[in-house]
């Protein structure tokens, strides 16, 4: 929850600065966000917040979204984060689903391009 509520809280931030925040990922960063991902359910993290469209938004939605910013340095690095984003194509909340097929289509680019 800690990791997923940082994460919104970055992203706030990042879309409310005029210039951004610069934040980059390293693949260790990326290795702790899934492990989060797989500790946390959206039936157990409630809302994280709500944006300023209205849209309610769930920690793993948070996490998902949060993994688009990052660039892999090799192939396996964007193999691995797919394999382990994967078993949430099939999870009940729509939401978890679609930020799942955005992350696994993203990570399959640059699979590819290597």
């Amino acid at each position: 929850m800690v990791v997923a509520n940082s994460m919104a809280a970055l992203t706030e931030i990042d879309s409310v600065t005029e210039n951004g925040i610069d934040f980059e990922m390293n693949f260790s960063m990326v290795m702790k966000m899934l492990t989060a991902l797989q500790e946390c359910s959206e039936y157990r993290l409630n809302v994280v917040s709500v944006t300023k469209q209205g849209r309610i938004r769930w920690g793993q939605t948070y996490l998902l979204d949060s993994l688009l910013l990052y660039n892999p340095q090799e192939a396996s690095e964007a193999e691995t984060i797919a394999e382990r984003v994967a078993p949430r194509l099939f999870h009940g909340n729509g939401a978890v689903v679609l930020s799942s097929v955005k992350v696994n289509f993203f990570f399959f680019f640059f699979f590819i391009l290597f």
